[in-house]
């Protein structure tokens, strides 16, 4: 059965492969639609419609609504149940809030309203293989299986809900696939794994096995998944990776400075430095 999925996914990323080395197509051309937030120092942000809108400022997580108005906060600096030592990344779902909690060597799960709910971390598990050091990215899967980005060993570590180690991907054994410096992945909905390496995307199937390699600038810092696609972050472009309709094409956002970004009903969300940016297609 694997052997027969893994064909599917090696035709998909093949045709992949044929369209993101072609030339960029022109821009999508974004309508700026408005703003929102009071933001001092934000890194990172997730966007669920059900859920609201979460940003990182600095030790903290905030909880707001579309018009910028704090609901909730949770954090701080510190290393007991629900503060933080640097949060690179947060995930979120209808029901949950995961964060990376970096420099403790843990993930923090909350649920919707921001109120704690449990702790994942692996200094106790007895094969150093299955443990992680320093995360910095971090996803969870349409079965709910957890994606931690383990920044210390360059590699990316799949779990299920019970915590247990499902795969190791882009490690020390990956052959031509290793990865040398993640800076970020994302999962789409058919279970492959996109990871931004130095000057590279590099796309794995759902069963960790390296499928392709794309050239990208160094520049680009973050992924997102949206409906389409992928989009690759730098300070003032995306790089939007268009699946279903085979092309890639770069937009640039002159005078705003891109911490990060995110797909939400259809509209185009751009966290900055100060405020949450809102575009929309032409």
């Amino acid at each position: 059965m694997q052997t027969k999925y893994k064909s599917v996914y090696m035709l998909r990323l093949v045709f992949i492969g044929i369209f993101v080395v072609s030339s960029l197509c022109s821009g999508q051309n974004f309508l700026f639609q408005g703003e929102f937030g009071s933001l001092k120092g934000p890194s990172s942000f997730d966007i669920n419609a059900s859920s609201g809108i979460f940003v990182v400022v600095e030790n903290e997580i905030i909880k707001m609504d579309t018009l910028g108005r704090v609901i909730k906060k949770t954090g701080g600096y510190g290393w007991a149940t629900a503060t933080f030592d640097e949060i690179p990344d947060i995930h979120v779902n209808a029901l949950q809030v995961i964060a990376a909690d970096k420099n403790n060597d843990r993930i923090q799960i909350f649920d919707k309203d921001l109120n704690f709910l449990s702790e994942f971390k692996t200094h106790d598990y007895e094969n150093e293989d299955y443990q992680f050091r320093y995360p910095t990215a971090v996803g969870i899967s349409g079965i709910g299986d957890l994606y931690i980005l383990d920044s210390e060993n360059s590699r990316i570590l799949k779990y299920n809900l019970r915590g247990e180690y499902l795969l190791g991907i882009g490690g020390y054994d990956a052959g031509d696939y290793q990865l040398n410096q993640p800076k970020d992945f994302v999962t789409d909905a058919r279970g492959s794994i996109y990871v931004l390496d130095e000057k590279q995307l590099v796309i794995f199937d759902q069963f960790g096995a390296g499928m392709n390699k794309i050239d990208i600038p160094s520049k680009y810092k973050k992924l997102r998944a949206y409906r389409s696609g992928i989009m690759a972050i730098a300070d003032d472009e995306i790089l939007f990776i268009n699946l279903s309709e085979n092309n890639k094409s770069v937009e640039k956002f002159p005078d705003t400075v891109i911490f990060d970004a995110k797909f939400n009903h259809g509209k185009l969300y751009i966290l900055t430095d100060s405020e949450i940016k809102v575009f929309s297609k032409k």
